[in-house]
């Protein structure tokens, strides 16, 4: 009777620890962003790693194939590059700009750096303003 139970959550299990999970955009609590983080710590980091990671590009992802990459935060801007789904990407800092943020970013599948906007970029992690 329970057999089958308990091989759907064996099969889910597995496909999380396999596959992880992603998110179609990012998420909105109490009209805040939220961002999906690629593991979970149980202990907050020491200032000496939040230090280190900050001075370093996080990794992020496209949202959407054909992604402009800008010269500036402006959609205004000249495209230097196009990022897509399947691109890596590292992201050093953001700048709030009205309703959006806009990430400066390396395209590494490219090699193309410039600025995207949160609705085609995503970082997993929190990332520093410039």
């Amino acid at each position: 009777m329970f057999a089958p139970i308990k091989k759907a959550a064996a099969v889910t299990a597995l496909a999380l620890a396999v596959g992880g999970f992603t998110l179609g955009e990012p998420a909105h609590a109490g009209g805040q962003r939220q961002t999906a983080a690629k593991a979970v710590s149980a202990t907050p980091p020491t200032a000496t790693e939040t230090v280190a990671r900050s001075a370093a590009a996080d990794p992020g992802r496209y949202l959407v194939d054909g992604a402009r990459i800008h010269s500036q935060a402006s959609t205004s801007s000249s495209t230097v590059g196009y990022g897509y789904t399947n691109h890596s990407v590292n992201v050093s800092c953001r700048k709030a700009i009205g309703d959006h943020d806009w990430y400066y970013h390396t395209d590494t599948t490219t090699n193309v750096t410039g600025w995207g906007r949160d609705d085609v970029i995503v970082p997993f992690f929190e990332v520093g303003y410039c």
